[in-house]
């Protein structure tokens, strides 16, 4: 599922659990499972994010919780729907959450090994 937000992206991975028809019963990851990222689009006619470099969304949002949060922090964080804790420590999550840290395994594409829930 892909919403438009004004010039950002949601977007949702409904997995498939097996064609049963309950909740989650669509998409092509894990069965029963759900994942969902907020990246920014350059256009509405586009279904693929802005480089970060390009974006000018994340220069408008700030944390109220964790001030030290850069706006790279936190365009990782939503794009890896909590996976990365930002790029590197600003106070909020251990060391070796972070996108800098090379000991964390790499985000699967259908953000499998991602949270739940994040948002």
């Amino acid at each position: 599922i892909t919403a438009e937000y004004g010039k950002q992206w949601y977007q949702r991975r409904v997995r498939d659990n097996g064609g049963d028809g309950q909740t989650g019963d669509a998409g092509d990851g894990t069965g029963g499972t759900d994942r969902h990222n907020f990246l920014q689009m350059l256009r509405s006619d586009l279904n693929y994010p802005v480089p970060y470099e390009n974006s000018t969304f994340w220069d408008m949002v700030e944390s109220i919780n964790y001030p030290n949060a850069s706006p790279l922090d936190l365009a990782i964080e939503y794009a890896t729907s909590g996976y990365y804790c930002g790029y590197k420590s600003y106070g909020r999550c251990a060391e070796g959450s972070h996108a800098s840290d090379s000991n964390k395994a790499a985000l699967n594409q259908q953000l499998n090994n991602a949270p739940a829930s994040y948002f």
